[in-house]
């Protein structure tokens, strides 16, 4: 695995936080700037909603969404 110095924890598509191994960790989930794949390398403040809209508010409903439906 490559060394990450500036990035949050690493996590799957279902925002499931992922260990030195990339294993899941149960229960444990990030949404938002801390999602350390997104963000590795920019946080993108030119395109309005970008930052907030997706990745705080629809990551956080689509992640709360599939825990509530029991689908992660």
């Amino acid at each position: 695995m490559e060394k990450r110095e500036f990035m949050g924890p690493r996590c799957d598509v279902n925002a499931r936080v992922l260990d030195k191994n990339d294993e899941v960790i149960e229960g444990l989930y990030e949404v938002g700037s801390m999602m350390g794949d997104v963000y590795q390398s920019r946080y993108t403040f030119l395109y309005t909603g970008a930052n907030m809209g997706y990745f705080c508010f629809t990551y956080g409903y689509l992640t709360g969404k599939a825990l509530a439906k029991g689908e992660i």
